[in-house]
């Protein structure tokens, strides 16, 4: 269990100087001023140098705006209320703001907490650097600055299924930035984050895969909404609205839309620097939840009653691998046989393969999977191409 206890007199803290959007620095508690059962607040001193002198400053804040100095002992459950070190860089000291837990510790991001900062930055932080705020709203939501509330009540409405854009190192995408589309490139991807140059200044900056700051989630998102809307004037005409179901042409390593759902519990996940899991209740009786600006789309969903039987559709976690594509030779007319995979590229060995998925052995082997649509029909159809270069329909084609 996630505790939060009370500051004592003595005690130091982490405390929002200003506002919310800057840096959060410590201050010793002087006082504790109880109104009711409630209501708590606490008076913090603060000691600092200004113009070569020692200042001291007093100031009574709520705990929503306090932090503890020390990590948590157990796992942060995603939407945890927190503060997380920052750096520009590596080599430069950083300085802690607030934010929230958006994803939890797992091998594909390397056992980091992913956090949403309230200024609408996205960060991988491992767990050493992330401090609990003292204690946080029902809906975690009300904590966050104005810019990113409605994003992350969205996301963590929706969380764990999350979309997201899939990119690869050097495609291009259209990002939105101070309110104009610019032409950017991907230089890295890292888990759910993805690092852009933009071409016009050669500015780099990481983010979310699942913001609609990208061009291919906004144009998702729009025309969700545009056929929501249609759908909503349809039924108001008492006509029943439906619409042709049309792939859309998809331009070659172009980037597309996945939807990913982590683990129903993210205690599951591996975690090399956090202590074992625990419950993902917070003790002042807060639902955990989170903050962060930029146009996002994602959101936490509501909890489901158990089952009584295992939905093997909801376990697991998705996850992306590269194939290195098997040199082949163009395809020539002849008859197949087994002469076709007689060529070591194409045969499978245990001692090579047994460690890989299953339904990927084929790809690894030569084989590759097209999908066609026909003009007149726009149907679409299933091919798969075998090492030797031969187009395969059916099954029964394969043996």
């Amino acid at each position: 269990v996630l505790e939060k206890p009370a500051l004592t007199v003595g005690q130091e803290a982490f405390a929002m100087r200003q506002n919310i959007l800057q840096v959060w620095r410590t201050g010793t508690v002087e006082e504790v001023i109880r109104k009711d059962s409630q209501d708590v607040q606490y008076k913090l001193k603060f000691e600092g140098f200004h113009a070569g002198k020692k200042s001291i400053q007093s100031k009574v804040l709520p705990p929503q705006e306090l932090a503890f100095t020390s990590p948590a002992l157990v796992r942060l459950p995603v939407g945890t209320r927190c503060i997380a070190l920052f750096k520009e860089q590596q080599d430069v000291p950083g300085a802690y703001y607030s934010g929230i837990v958006a994803e939890p510790p797992k091998v594909i991001n390397k056992n980091r907490y992913l956090v949403f900062f309230d200024d609408g930055y996205a960060s991988y932080i491992p767990h050493q650097d992330i401090r609990v705020v003292c204690k946080s709203s029902a809906n975690v939501w009300d904590d966050i600055h104005p810019n990113s509330k409605d994003f992350i009540q969205k996301y963590l409405d929706q969380y764990p299924e999350r979309p997201m854009v899939k990119l690869t190192t050097g495609q291009v995408v259209k990002t939105e930035w101070d309110g104009k589309w610019w032409i950017t490139r991907v230089l890295q991807v890292d888990a759910s984050l993805v690092r852009l140059v933009f071409d016009a200044d050669k500015r780099t900056e990481w983010i979310y895969r699942g913001s609609t700051r990208l061009g291919p989630l906004f144009t998702e998102m729009e025309q969700q909404k545009l056929r929501r809307q249609q759908g909503a004037a349809a039924q108001q005409a008492g006509a029943a609205f439906t619409r042709r179901q049309t792939m859309p042409t998809k331009r070659k390593n172009a980037p597309y839309i996945e939807y990913k759902r982590d683990g129903a519990d993210p205690d599951t996940a591996e975690a090399s620097e956090t202590p074992p899991p625990a419950a993902s209740t917070e003790s002042d009786g807060a639902v955990p939840k989170r903050a962060v600006a930029r146009k996002s789309t994602a959101s936490r969903k509501q909890e489901f009653q158990q089952a009584t039987t295992t939905k093997w559709e909801y376990e697991g976690t998705v996850s992306s691998v590269d194939v290195k594509p098997v040199s082949k030779e163009s395809f020539r007319t002849h008859i197949c046989s087994v002469k076709c995979m007689s060529d070591t590229r194409f045969q499978y060995k245990e001692s090579e393969h047994k460690t890989i998925n299953p339904l990927m052995i084929p790809l690894v082997l030569g084989w590759e999977r097209q999908v066609s649509k026909h003009k007149l029909g726009g149907r679409r159809k299933v091919f798969y191409l075998t090492p030797c270069g031969r187009r395969l329909r059916h099954l029964e084609d394969v043996h």
